[in-house]
């Protein structure tokens, strides 16, 4: 009874819409007209004209909705040419789907042209082409976007440069280092705030653009800017400058500042960077800059001090060394081993004039000295460090690793005339995706190679000899594409995305790139995917291929999205597959079925 009444409200309200040219073959139901501009709705075998559709929307004769036109729901653009076998499509201009890259198809008044609307990033008569970022922004100058590769970059079309610096294109912005570019707030946020997804987030300051250096004559980004990755938050010893006082604050794997260790008083030298804090170099290993003995191969008991110190000896107590200090007055007796009373004799090397690990050798007077500094120090108490051109002028044979990139090496038999940008005099680097083996002393395999504290670049493009300096350089991820967190195998292009276009990856590196073989019954290319090229219509829409959405879809099969009358797509368990009917016959739109002569 309530049904009744609610369906006479209906008819009250509609009864100035009953139609007389439409007849109502049933009791209820739904009636669309030709031109798929007008429903009816039938009530008691009564047709009821319904509100017409929004502009650029026509009803839908299956789904009886406003639908968009010449979507995939609009049928009215497969009407059939008034033959009662309905095997020819109506020919017009949107119906053969020209806009591609999810375009929208806007026809002419005539029906026989058509504009496409394409999305913000193609553009071309049929949004064929990927825009540039450039032509992006001469589209929308409000846009503020993410880099595709990198974390710490991302465009913003309303800051123009009128000189595009080196490293950088037009409208490239970098956050200030250590933040990162959020695509959820669309700015820059600390490092901790933001998700990066498949973009790079470099966790080094010199991997940030602002950081490179363009001319023959830079000083390493390391030098300032030394690298943390790899070690937990609080005091380190600096990256660069290794065996010394100075020391980095490091915090999330990022380097926050530098400093030198205070001057330790008795010692008169500076204390040096172990274990999280600034402590005498009496207790720093000697490979590490440091004064510490080494009781390997001593028996138990007492031993002068190695730096020549009469008021200090060392003991060797289950091999492990302990630096000791003579009471006040007295010295270390080498024949009674231990500290007997009296003055210490005033030799030049008492007061280890030489620095940084620098070897004192006393004159025949006791009162002069030369030191005989360490391969990286110089000066007359080796007090200070010497670059690889120096180092080089004191051993023209050295062949040693770069201190903080495991692709990088000196070889002091190898001078520049001109020396390359990105690098420095006697610098040399291994062929990507080769390594330089501290073993060896050669590149080697990169799988052969232990980098210990040094970074393993796994990208081409962190390779300087793939850098740019020049203001119009095609980006490197176009040819060199990153396979950083990749497995082995076949993948779509990290920079041609959406596209037929692969690479392929071993071990995290790029090997090589290509392009998918064309479908022949389809006249285009396959796509990347799950490791090898798949037809488009295995391909999700996101990833620029044909597949369809199931997504509020009954169980049952659905007419091809593409328009095309041999093939149909079924909806099982909420998964999509497409299907193509046998020879001869074509996808009957109200049977649901492949049949001969089906109406499409």
């Amino acid at each position: 009874m309530e049904l009744f009444i609610q369906l006479l409200a209906i008819i009250s309200i509609f009864g100035s819409s009953i139609a007389d040219d439409v007849k109502c073959e049933n009791r209820f139901g739904a009636i669309v007209t030709d031109d798929c501009k007008t429903l009816y709705r039938c009530v008691w075998g009564r047709p009821i004209k319904m509100p017409s559709c929004p502009s650029g929307l026509i009803f839908s004769p299956y789904y009886h909705v406003c639908v968009y036109r010449f979507s995939q729901f609009d049928e009215c653009q497969y009407k059939t040419n008034g033959n009662d076998k309905g095997d020819k499509l109506v020919d017009k201009a949107c119906s053969s789907f020209p806009c591609k890259n999810g375009g929208l198809c806007e026809e002419g008044k005539n029906g026989k042209t058509f504009t496409c609307n394409c999305p913000l990033n193609y553009g071309g008569e049929t949004c064929e082409r990927m825009l540039t970022k450039a032509e992006q922004c001469e589209k929308d100058a409000t846009l503020v976007t993410s880099h595709p590769e990198e974390c710490q970059l991302y465009y913003d079309c309303d800051r123009k440069y009128a000189a595009i610096p080196s490293f950088f294109e037009q409208y490239l912005q970098e956050c200030p280092y250590p933040q990162l570019f959020s695509e959820v707030t669309r700015k820059c946020e600390n490092f901790t705030k933001v998700d990066c997804g498949t973009r790079k987030e470099h966790k080094s300051a010199c991997d940030y653009r602002k950081f490179m250096c363009d001319g023959p004559n830079c000083i390493p980004c390391e030098v300032e800017h030394p690298s943390c990755e790899g070690k937990k938050d609080g005091l380190h010893p600096h990256g660069w400058k290794k065996n010394s006082p100075y020391f980095m604050i490091c915090k999330g794997e990022r380097f926050i500042s530098s400093g030198q260790c205070e001057t330790e008083v008795e010692l008169h030298e500076f204390k040096f960077p172990q274990n999280g804090t600034c402590v005498s170099r009496y207790e720093v290993p000697k490979e590490m800059g440091g004064l510490l003995p080494d009781c390997e191969g001593k028996m138990e008991g007492s031993y002068k001090d190695e730096q020549g110190r009469c008021d200090r000896y060392f003991a060797c107590n289950g091999g492990k060394p302990s630096v000791m200090k003579c009471p006040e007055g007295s010295s270390f007796d080498l024949e009674a081993r231990e500290c007997v009373e009296g003055e210490l004799v005033d030799k030049a090397c008492s007061s280890f004039p030489c620095k940084n690990g620098g070897l004192c050798e006393e004159g025949k007077n006791g009162k002069t000295f030369t030191c005989n500094c360490p391969l990286n120090y110089g000066g007359e108490t080796c007090e200070r460090m010497l670059t690889k051109a120096e180092q080089c002028e004191k051993d023209a044979t050295l062949v040693t690793s770069h201190p903080e990139e495991c692709q990088l090496y000196y070889d002091c038999d190898r001078k520049y005339a001109a020396i390359p940008s990105f690098f420095e005099q006697y610098l040399q680097e291994c062929p990507y995706p080769q390594l330089f083996s501290e073993v060896t002393r050669k590149c080697e395999n990169f799988t052969k190679v232990d980098c210990g504290t040094r970074k393993e670049h796994k990208s081409a493009c962190d390779y300087r000899k793939f850098m740019c300096d020049g203001p119009n350089c095609i980006p490197c991820e176009v040819e060199h594409p990153s396979c950083e967190g990749k497995k082995d195998g076949l993948h779509p292009h990290g920079w041609k995305k959406n596209s037929p276009y692969f690479m392929i990856c071993k071990g995290e590196r790029f090997i090589s790139s290509g392009q998918c073989e064309t479908e022949v019954e389809l006249h285009e290319f396959k796509f990347p995917q799950n490791g090898t090229c798949v037809s488009r219509y295995e391909v999700p829409k996101e990833m620029g291929g044909l597949l369809p959405d199931c997504e509020g879809k009954m169980e049952g099969s659905y007419k091809d999205e593409q328009g095309r009358c041999d093939r149909y797509f079924a909806c099982n368990g909420g998964k999509p597959s497409v299907m193509k009917c046998p020879e001869g016959s074509s996808f009957d739109l109200e049977a649901r079925e492949c049949v001969e002569g089906g109406k499409c």
